[in-house]
Protein backbone atom coordinates (compact mmCIF):
# COMPACT_ATOMS: atom_id res chain seq x y z
CA UNK A 1 0.00 0.00 0.00
CA UNK A 2 2.70 2.38 0.78
CA UNK A 3 4.60 1.49 -2.60
CA UNK A 4 1.14 2.62 -4.59
CA UNK A 5 0.65 5.87 -2.39
CA UNK A 6 4.61 6.71 -3.13
CA UNK A 7 3.97 6.36 -6.83
CA UNK A 8 0.79 8.23 -6.85
CA UNK A 9 1.77 11.30 -4.87
CA UNK A 10 5.69 11.56 -5.68
CA UNK A 11 5.89 10.98 -9.56
CA UNK A 12 9.06 9.23 -9.88
CA UNK A 13 11.13 9.46 -13.31
CA UNK A 14 14.93 9.43 -14.33
CA UNK A 15 15.34 13.13 -13.47
CA UNK A 16 13.00 13.83 -10.59
CA UNK A 17 15.00 12.83 -8.19
CA UNK A 18 18.66 14.92 -8.26
CA UNK A 19 19.16 16.40 -4.76
CA UNK A 20 20.38 20.46 -4.63
CA UNK A 21 21.64 19.73 -0.99
CA UNK A 22 20.52 20.95 2.45
CA UNK A 23 20.56 24.57 2.45
CA UNK A 24 18.09 24.72 -0.44
CA UNK A 25 15.98 21.34 0.88
CA UNK A 26 15.45 24.13 4.19
CA UNK A 27 14.30 27.08 1.74
CA UNK A 28 11.55 24.77 -0.39
CA UNK A 29 13.82 22.95 -3.11
CA UNK A 30 14.43 26.53 -4.59
CA UNK A 31 17.19 26.54 -7.49
CA UNK A 32 16.61 28.78 -9.92
CA UNK A 33 18.20 32.09 -8.23
CA UNK A 34 20.65 30.02 -6.12
CA UNK A 35 24.30 30.18 -5.40
CA UNK A 36 25.50 27.25 -4.35
CA UNK A 37 28.19 24.49 -4.52
CA UNK A 38 25.21 21.85 -4.79
CA UNK A 39 23.89 24.00 -7.87
CA UNK A 40 25.47 20.88 -9.77
CA UNK A 41 21.99 19.34 -9.39
CA UNK A 42 19.90 22.57 -10.02
CA UNK A 43 20.50 25.70 -11.71
CA UNK A 44 24.59 24.98 -12.98
CA UNK A 45 24.91 28.56 -13.50
CA UNK A 46 24.60 28.54 -9.64
CA UNK A 47 28.14 27.05 -9.38
CA UNK A 48 29.68 29.85 -11.48
CA UNK A 49 32.07 32.18 -9.34
CA UNK A 50 32.84 29.20 -6.64
CA UNK A 51 36.54 30.38 -5.65
CA UNK A 52 37.75 27.23 -3.74
CA UNK A 53 37.24 23.23 -4.27
CA UNK A 54 34.44 22.23 -2.49
CA UNK A 55 33.32 18.04 -1.35
CA UNK A 56 29.77 17.13 -0.23
CA UNK A 57 27.89 14.39 0.60
CA UNK A 58 23.98 14.26 1.41
CA UNK A 59 21.26 11.83 2.58
CA UNK A 60 17.26 11.60 2.67
CA UNK A 61 15.44 9.52 4.45
CA UNK A 62 12.46 9.64 2.81
CA UNK A 63 9.14 9.57 4.44
CA UNK A 64 11.18 8.01 7.91
CA UNK A 65 11.13 4.87 5.90
CA UNK A 66 14.12 2.82 6.41
CA UNK A 67 14.46 1.29 2.72
CA UNK A 68 13.31 4.72 0.59
CA UNK A 69 16.10 7.02 0.81
CA UNK A 70 18.49 8.96 -1.70
CA UNK A 71 22.33 9.42 -1.24
CA UNK A 72 24.32 11.70 -3.17
CA UNK A 73 28.09 13.26 -3.26
CA UNK A 74 29.51 16.35 -4.99
CA UNK A 75 32.27 18.00 -5.73
CA UNK A 76 33.10 21.38 -7.39
CA UNK A 77 36.38 22.42 -8.77
CA UNK A 78 37.21 25.78 -9.67
CA UNK A 79 40.08 26.57 -12.53
CA UNK A 80 40.10 30.68 -13.27
CA UNK A 81 37.23 31.48 -13.71
CA UNK A 82 35.27 28.01 -15.16
CA UNK A 83 33.78 26.03 -12.65
CA UNK A 84 33.72 22.59 -13.53
CA UNK A 85 31.26 20.00 -10.85
CA UNK A 86 30.28 16.42 -10.77
CA UNK A 87 27.62 14.39 -8.98
CA UNK A 88 26.80 10.91 -8.21
CA UNK A 89 23.09 10.05 -6.77
CA UNK A 90 21.74 6.68 -6.31
CA UNK A 91 17.68 6.99 -4.83
CA UNK A 92 16.45 3.44 -4.13
CA UNK A 93 13.65 1.14 -2.09
CA UNK A 94 12.71 -2.21 -2.17
CA UNK A 95 13.31 -3.40 -5.84
CA UNK A 96 13.33 -0.36 -7.57
CA UNK A 97 16.68 2.39 -8.11
CA UNK A 98 17.88 5.20 -10.21
CA UNK A 99 21.14 6.01 -10.43
CA UNK A 100 22.36 9.22 -11.89
CA UNK A 101 25.58 10.66 -12.55
CA UNK A 102 26.26 14.08 -13.79
CA UNK A 103 28.99 16.76 -14.84
CA UNK A 104 27.97 20.34 -15.29
CA UNK A 105 29.97 23.33 -16.11
CA UNK A 106 29.82 27.17 -15.47
CA UNK A 107 31.25 30.48 -15.41
CA UNK A 108 30.62 34.49 -14.85
CA UNK A 109 30.68 36.94 -17.90
CA UNK A 110 31.28 40.00 -16.04
CA UNK A 111 29.96 40.93 -12.53
CA UNK A 112 26.04 40.42 -14.16
CA UNK A 113 25.82 37.29 -15.82
CA UNK A 114 26.29 34.09 -14.99
CA UNK A 115 25.95 30.51 -17.17
CA UNK A 116 26.06 27.21 -17.07
CA UNK A 117 25.08 23.51 -18.56
CA UNK A 118 24.84 20.33 -17.45
CA UNK A 119 25.05 16.87 -18.65
CA UNK A 120 23.53 13.73 -16.78
CA UNK A 121 23.58 9.79 -17.63
CA UNK A 122 20.62 7.69 -15.45
CA UNK A 123 19.55 3.94 -14.59
CA UNK A 124 16.42 3.36 -13.58
CA UNK A 125 16.06 -0.57 -12.26
CA UNK A 126 13.61 -2.51 -11.58
CA UNK A 127 13.40 -6.36 -9.87
CA UNK A 128 12.30 -8.75 -12.84
CA UNK A 129 11.66 -6.01 -15.38
CA UNK A 130 15.43 -4.54 -16.49
CA UNK A 131 16.29 -1.30 -16.35
CA UNK A 132 16.03 2.09 -18.63
CA UNK A 133 18.87 4.72 -19.40
CA UNK A 134 18.41 7.93 -20.04
CA UNK A 135 20.70 10.80 -20.67
CA UNK A 136 19.73 14.60 -20.40
CA UNK A 137 20.76 17.73 -20.22
CA UNK A 138 20.70 21.13 -17.95
CA UNK A 139 21.28 24.47 -19.20
CA UNK A 140 20.61 27.82 -16.82
CA UNK A 141 21.18 31.33 -16.41
CA UNK A 142 21.51 33.86 -13.55
CA UNK A 143 21.49 37.77 -13.80
CA UNK A 144 22.14 40.20 -11.10
CA UNK A 145 19.58 43.40 -11.40
CA UNK A 146 21.22 44.45 -8.40
CA UNK A 147 24.15 43.56 -6.46
CA UNK A 148 21.29 42.34 -4.16
CA UNK A 149 19.05 41.11 -6.23
CA UNK A 150 19.45 37.63 -8.63
CA UNK A 151 17.33 36.38 -11.46
CA UNK A 152 17.56 33.19 -12.56
CA UNK A 153 16.08 30.56 -14.92
CA UNK A 154 16.89 27.37 -15.37
CA UNK A 155 15.63 23.81 -17.99
CA UNK A 156 16.35 20.80 -15.73
CA UNK A 157 16.89 17.63 -17.49
CA UNK A 158 15.91 17.71 -20.89
CA UNK A 159 15.12 14.19 -22.26
CA UNK A 160 17.55 13.11 -24.65
CA UNK A 161 16.32 10.31 -25.29
CA UNK A 162 12.76 11.70 -26.09
CA UNK A 163 13.07 15.36 -26.60
CA UNK A 164 9.39 16.03 -27.33
CA UNK A 165 8.62 15.57 -23.03
CA UNK A 166 8.46 19.02 -21.78
CA UNK A 167 11.14 19.47 -19.28
CA UNK A 168 11.00 20.87 -15.69
CA UNK A 169 11.11 24.83 -16.08
CA UNK A 170 12.15 27.26 -13.09
CA UNK A 171 11.99 31.11 -13.01
CA UNK A 172 13.38 32.97 -9.76
CA UNK A 173 14.27 35.61 -7.74
CA UNK A 174 17.10 35.73 -4.89
CA UNK A 175 16.86 38.78 -3.11
CA UNK A 176 20.02 39.48 -0.37
CA UNK A 177 17.53 41.87 1.92
CA UNK A 178 20.93 42.45 4.42
CA UNK A 179 23.93 40.63 5.70
CA UNK A 180 21.65 38.11 7.62
CA UNK A 181 18.94 37.80 5.61
CA UNK A 182 17.97 36.08 2.07
CA UNK A 183 14.53 35.60 0.25
CA UNK A 184 13.84 33.58 -2.60
CA UNK A 185 10.88 32.81 -4.56
CA UNK A 186 9.71 30.88 -7.66
CA UNK A 187 7.80 29.84 -10.57
CA UNK A 188 8.01 26.56 -11.67
CA UNK A 189 6.46 24.41 -14.32
CA UNK A 190 6.67 20.46 -14.16
CA UNK A 191 5.53 17.88 -16.21
CA UNK A 192 3.91 15.78 -13.59
CA UNK A 193 2.49 18.24 -11.40
CA UNK A 194 1.69 21.70 -13.64
CA UNK A 195 2.59 25.10 -12.52
CA UNK A 196 3.73 25.71 -9.28
CA UNK A 197 5.56 28.03 -6.69
CA UNK A 198 8.46 27.95 -3.86
CA UNK A 199 9.33 30.76 -1.41
CA UNK A 200 12.10 30.24 0.84
CA UNK A 201 13.96 32.34 3.67
CA UNK A 202 17.01 31.92 5.07
CA UNK A 203 18.19 33.99 8.65
CA UNK A 204 21.33 33.75 9.89
CA UNK A 205 21.16 34.30 13.20
CA UNK A 206 24.62 34.31 14.38
CA UNK A 207 27.93 34.17 12.01
CA UNK A 208 28.17 30.56 11.88
CA UNK A 209 24.42 29.31 12.62
CA UNK A 210 21.31 29.83 9.72
CA UNK A 211 17.89 28.97 10.40
CA UNK A 212 15.97 28.20 6.87
CA UNK A 213 12.13 27.99 6.50
CA UNK A 214 10.15 27.39 3.12
CA UNK A 215 7.23 26.00 1.08
CA UNK A 216 6.05 24.71 -2.23
CA UNK A 217 2.79 24.71 -3.70
CA UNK A 218 2.74 21.75 -5.54
CA UNK A 219 2.69 19.08 -3.92
CA UNK A 220 1.79 21.40 -0.72
CA UNK A 221 5.06 20.66 1.65
CA UNK A 222 6.64 22.87 4.33
CA UNK A 223 10.20 22.72 4.40
CA UNK A 224 12.55 23.63 7.71
CA UNK A 225 16.08 23.40 8.03
CA UNK A 226 19.32 25.22 9.52
CA UNK A 227 22.89 25.52 9.04
CA UNK A 228 25.95 25.18 10.92
CA UNK A 229 29.81 27.08 9.66
CA UNK A 230 32.88 26.15 11.12
CA UNK A 231 35.98 27.42 9.22
CA UNK A 232 35.73 25.02 6.45
CA UNK A 233 33.51 22.73 7.39
CA UNK A 234 29.68 23.29 6.59
CA UNK A 235 26.29 21.27 8.42
CA UNK A 236 22.97 21.42 6.77
CA UNK A 237 19.98 19.66 8.16
CA UNK A 238 16.49 20.14 6.76
CA UNK A 239 13.20 18.65 6.84
CA UNK A 240 10.26 18.77 4.11
CA UNK A 241 6.64 17.49 5.34
CA UNK A 242 4.53 15.99 2.47
CA UNK A 243 0.56 16.42 3.34
CA UNK A 244 0.08 12.38 2.66
CA UNK A 245 3.48 10.45 2.86
CA UNK A 246 4.68 12.58 5.96
CA UNK A 247 8.43 13.58 7.03
CA UNK A 248 11.17 13.22 4.89
CA UNK A 249 14.39 14.58 7.25
CA UNK A 250 17.90 15.31 5.23
CA UNK A 251 21.24 15.81 6.32
CA UNK A 252 24.14 17.20 4.31
CA UNK A 253 27.77 17.93 4.82
CA UNK A 254 30.58 19.94 3.19
CA UNK A 255 34.35 21.02 3.14
CA UNK A 256 35.60 23.97 1.12
CA UNK A 257 39.63 22.95 0.27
Amino acid sequence: MFVFLLFLFSPIDATAQMSAGGRAAGMGASIAAFHDPWSVNGNPAGTAGQERLYFGVTHTRHFLTADLHTSCIVAVVPIGRQVFGAALERYSFDSYALTSARVSYSRRFGRKISAGVSFSYAEQRIVNYGSTNVPSTSAGIQFAILPELIAGVTIRDLNMNNPKIRPPVFCGLGWRASDKLLLQGELFRDPATGLGFITGIEYLLISVFALRTGIQSKPFSQFAGLGFYQNNLRFDLACSHHPVLGLSPQLSLGYAF
